[in-house]
Order: C-alpha cells, then sequence, then structure tokens
C-alpha cells in the first residue's frame, strides 16, 4: 500500500469511525510515471451523509483531506448512507481509464 493512500486511510477512518471506508490508488489507469500516488478512488458508508446534499458529503470528506489534497491531482468520491449502499452492493463502482492512459 502507498504512503499517500494509508494517510489517506487513517484520516478517513478515523473521522467516520465505525463506518466503511474503502480507498484504492488508481493512478495507474493514468498518464502518470510508475508508482505514482495521484489519483484516488475513496468509497464511504456513514450515516453521517443522512439529509445531506451530494456537494456537502463531498465537501465533508475534502475538508478531512485539506493537508493532503495539494499531494494529489484527483479523487473520485462516492459516497453514501448505509441504505443507499445496501443498493448498491451489486454493483462495482470503478473509475474509467485516462484517455492518455498507456
Amino acid at each position: 500500500m502507498s504512503q499517500i493512500q494509508s494517510q489517506i486511510e487513517q484520516i478517513l477512518q478515523n473521522a467516520f469511525i465505525d463506518e466503511a471506508v474503502l480507498v484504492k490508488n488508481e493512478s495507474h489507469k493514468h498518464a502518470v510515471p510508475k508508482g505514482s500516488e495521484t489519483h484516488f478512488l475513496i468509497h464511504i458508508v456513514s450515516d453521517k451523509f443522512l439529509a445531506m446534499s451530494l456537494l456537502k458529503r463531498h465537501r465533508l470528506v475534502q475538508a478531512c483531506l485539506k493537508d493532503i489534497i495539494p499531494q494529489v491531482k484527483a479523487l473520485s468520491l462516492h459516497t453514501f448512507t448505509s441504505a443507499e449502499n445496501l443498493i448498491l452492493e451489486q454493483s462495482s463502482i470503478q473509475s474509467p481509464n485516462c484517455k492518455g492512459a498507456k
């Protein structure tokens, strides 16, 4: 696991205690040097998101990561309540490959 990925996971697990947090380094899908830590998919299931708009959910996550965001080029945020996640459990959430990826 990469250093930045570990930092992101730790920050989010502390912010969303007892909630589901998944962080994937997807830099290899983009036109970046091998071993880069620039593109991440973040999937969080938390009832803290109840009655929040998508924008407010993303702002909450971004606020938690404010010290790490300058090191990252892209975050793909997927934020769900427990009920919303139940609907999506059978589907796979994936980010598309970058057009410039090798």
